[in-house]
């Protein structure tokens, strides 16, 4: 349903990602980030601002992430919890051992 809604087609689900994504890290993901932008092509997005050096079809697939993030929470058990735009606020959670 989701991706009838935000017009997903599948063969965007066939191409590789054009960027890596960091969602979460602890010290030695931390230590393992700071050689992954030598050693791949990809674009590395570690804060939402990064987003903005995106462009074609890597900028295309954060939109729609965001697009698809703003409607899952539209289904959250708490109101103050249903706020779009959060793909576009949120950085990476750091975890501490």
């Amino acid at each position: 349903m989701m991706c009838a809604v935000l017009g997903i087609k599948v063969e965007v689900t066939k191409n590789p990602p054009p960027y890596i994504r960091i969602l979460a890290m602890n010290s030695k993901g931390m230590k393992l980030l700071k050689s992954a932008h030598e050693k791949t092509e990809l674009p590395v997005i570690t804060k939402p601002a990064s987003v903005n050096k995106l462009s074609g079809s890597a900028l295309k697939m954060f939109q729609l992430e965001a697009a698809a993030t703003d409607f899952y929470v539209l289904a959250y058990p708490k109101e103050e919890e249903r706020s779009g735009g959060q793909e576009w606020r949120q950085s990476p959670i750091v975890v501490r051992e």
